[in-house]
């Protein structure tokens, strides 16, 4: 009986229906795994079935995709903070809020060389002291577009920094001791071990 294909002919079919019928990774698919900050400390972890790990949060939060090109994060206590998502590839994921960006990279090793190269051309990331000479008296305040009710605060100045489980809420009085610039927000010390991070235009903190 005569052969209907030839063998090479079956091998290129192969090879297009390999090649072909693979799909481009979508944006949630790109967006699973765990997250890196400059300091190569884990910041989170975004699995496939809508479950997060956030760096310093109690418990399992969630995640998803909203309004197209923003990501919702949801802690324990149903608390949620939205970034815009800038961009996204395999390894690396820009997100920013209110102005400010930030990067994140799956390698921990690229996290750190990113922010070795950031600090070699003079725009460290890392904290810088901006200490008064005497204590500030000022408000919290909040823009809120829907993502933040309440300020964090945190036990140290940085997105690393361990959440304290007390929150700040919008004309609360405080007093700063303290401002230092690190990971592209200026962070408040209203208190011992108590810090407060502000962008300028959402959230921070106005002096009277």
């Amino acid at each position: 009986m005569r052969k209907l294909f030839s063998k090479s002919f079956l091998v290129l079919l192969l090879v297009t229906l390999i090649c072909g019928c693979s799909k481009p990774a979508s944006t949630r698919d790109k967006l699973c795994g765990q997250w890196y900050f400059d300091n190569g400390q884990p910041s989170f972890l975004f699995n496939n079935d809508g479950s997060c790990i956030i760096q310093n949060e109690y418990g399992t939060g969630s995640w998803d995709l909203v309004n197209g090109n923003q990501i919702r994060m949801t802690n324990y206590y149903g608390e949620s903070e939205i970034v815009n998502l800038e961009s996204v590839t395999e390894d690396r994921l820009e997100v920013s809020l209110g102005g400010d960006k930030a990067v994140f990279y799956k390698d921990p090793n690229k996290a750190k060389e990113a922010s070795s190269s950031e600090s070699n051309s003079g725009n460290s990331s890392s904290a810088s002291n901006n200490k008064s000479d005497s204590p500030r008296t000022g408000r919290a305040f909040i823009n809120s577009d829907g993502t933040i009710y309440r300020i964090k605060v945190r036990t140290g100045a940085g997105l690393s920094a361990e959440d304290s489980g007390e929150r700040i809420t919008d004309g609360t009085s405080v007093t700063v001791y303290e401002e230092v610039n690190a990971d592209g927000f200026t962070w408040y010390r209203i208190g011992d071990d108590r810090w407060i991070a502000g962008n300028g235009t959402s959230y921070g903190v106005r002096f009277d």
